[in-house]
């Protein structure tokens, strides 16, 4: 029976979680908590991408941080094309020379 009770509440868990990132999905603009959910990264991650320019905060009372999505899907996919350009960059090789 608490075998149960645990499966019960773990699928539970699991069905708040994709409700919750399908509610994101449907949002323009996103707090830092739930861009960090949306794209799996650390609130202090977000901050120093937004400290850095990198992503573009909107601010429109002041306090409150917000996101735009498609900025941060840009910012996302600007990143993989990165990698993939700097994973066809020769590479340089340290020769070391044995005397």
């Amino acid at each position: 029976m608490e075998e149960l009770l645990t499966k019960l509440l773990v699928e539970q868990q699991k069905t708040n979680q994709l409700l919750e990132e399908h509610k994101l999905a449907q949002k323009d603009y996103l707090s830092l908590e739930e861009a960090a959910i949306l794209i799996s990264v650390a609130v202090p991650t977000l901050r120093v991408w937004i400290d850095t320019g990198q992503i573009n905060k909107y601010q429109p009372s002041g306090k409150l941080i917000w996101l735009k999505k498609s900025d941060l899907i840009a910012f996302i996919e600007s990143g993989k094309k990165n990698a993939i350009l700097d994973a066809l960059k020769p590479r340089k090789t340290n020769k070391v020379r044995l005397n």
